[in-house]
């Protein structure tokens, strides 16, 4: 059973690892490329 719980937190955390990373990308590319859409 550890096998497996270990298995579904690496999982869990590889998820969120790479949300965190997509998030920070977005927020850095609005940051450095501002979107068309705010052009105001």
């Amino acid at each position: 059973m550890s096998i497996a719980h270990s298995w579904i937190l690496t999982e869990i955390v590889r998820f969120l690892i790479c949300t965190a990373v997509f998030l920070i990308l977005t927020f850095l590319l609005d940051a450095v490329f501002p979107n068309k859409k705010e052009s105001h």
